[in-house]
């Protein structure tokens, strides 16, 4: 060993055997420490190498790279070339490879109109790297647009009609429900147009009708002889007697009474009926204690009970005769005497119910 070094020393030379391990042991050593990558790729393809004309398709650009890089796309505006046509530029998506790596896509959707071969040249990328700017540039790629095919020899054929399109289930559900509201439209208006002639006595009988003071009078002795003010039902006693006085009004005289007011009916009979005035001032009385009963709540003493029923008679009796205004000759005649009930006590007498005679506390 001692004559080898000497050796070297006194010739200045290095033996090739001992060159040839240090290289090797270098090279080892390389190896087995890992060195930071600096490595960056970059691939642009389209989905499809070829498509019929008219037809999409997705343009990708791939680009990756170390975290600490910065790469510039390129800016497409309407066209990749001459014939290829952007429809819509997607946002740029980035995803983490590893610690140190990312990921960066970024795609376009494209068509195109002209049938051939459309390349896409060799695409640049400027990125700085150890603040030095370089250029990469990615592989060219090419697209294919088929024509279709047309039999030439065969003719020129018209335009083709509009394709039918069939019925969804929400479109034949919607068409449902609105021929199933209209029947019940037309349903709901039928009932109640029956349901009002069948309300006019002698129409579900088939029977003539009988004159409308007869049907009254004979209301007022059924509404007599319940008795329902003896038993405390005060409202419904006014409210059946008003009803009836104002059905026989409507009937005898044309008069829409139900449903209009008290002090309207009085008005359009002062108006329109010749009527004796004593008897259109029991009604209007009559009206009003009504009123009074049914919406304030008053309660009138016994005797102004009978006195009401007793103008309801009056009124009857003393409008039944046909005059002018009232309705045609009844298909049954049926003289006001000879209706068939009593005179009530004090009927044919006259009656006055002031609105201030009653006593304190009643009404």
């Amino acid at each position: 060993m001692n004559r080898t070094f000497i050796s070297i020393r006194k010739t200045g030379e290095m033996p090739a055997v001992v060159l040839r391990s240090l290289c090797i042991f270098l090279f080892l050593i390389c190896l087995v420490i890992p060195v930071p990558g600096q490595s960056l790729s970059i691939s642009a393809r389209f989905d499809t190498t070829s498509m019929r004309i008219g037809e999409q398709t997705r343009f990708t650009v791939t680009v990756e790279q170390p975290a600490g890089i910065y790469v510039s796309f390129p800016e497409f505006t309407d066209t990749l070339t001459s014939g290829i046509e952007i429809l819509q530029a997607h946002p740029a998506d980035t995803t983490m490879i590893d610690e140190q790596n990312l990921r960066i896509t970024r795609s376009w959707r494209v068509t195109s109109f002209d049938p051939g071969r459309h390349d896409v040249g060799a695409i640049p990328f400027a990125f700085l790297m150890d603040d030095d700017e370089r250029v990469l540039t990615a592989r060219p790629s090419a697209l294919e647009v088929l024509a279709p095919d047309i039999d030439r020899e065969a003719g020129i054929y018209d335009i083709k009609a509009p394709f039918a399109v069939s019925l969804t289930a929400r479109e034949i559900l919607q068409w449902i429900l609105l021929a199933a509201m209209l029947a019940f439209i037309l349903w709901y208006g039928f009932r109640v147009l029956r349901k009002k002639k069948i309300d006019e006595p002698g129409h579900q009988s088939g029977e003539p009708m009988e004159p409308a003071h007869v049907t009254a009078l004979k209301e007022l002795k059924k509404l007599k002889s319940e008795s329902l003010w003896q038993n405390g039902m005060v409202k419904e006693y006014y409210t059946r007697l008003t009803g009836i006085i104002r059905k026989y009004i409507e009937r005898r005289f044309g008069i829409t009474a139900m449903e209009r007011t008290s002090r309207e009916i009085i008005t359009e009979l002062n108006s329109n009926v010749a009527l004796p005035k004593e008897v259109l001032a029991l009604l209007e009385q009559c009206f009003y204690l009504a009123d009074l009963v049914k919406f304030a709540k008053a309660r009138p003493g016994e005797e102004y009970h009978e006195m009401s029923l007793n103008t309801g008679f009056r009124f009857v009796k003393a409008t039944c005769s046909p005059g002018p205004g009232t309705e045609d000759a009844p298909a049954v005649a049926a003289p006001c005497g000879e209706t068939g009930g009593e005179d009530p006590a004090g009927v044919n007498e006259r009656q006055s119910v002031n609105r201030n005679d009653a006593p304190d506390g009643s009404i």
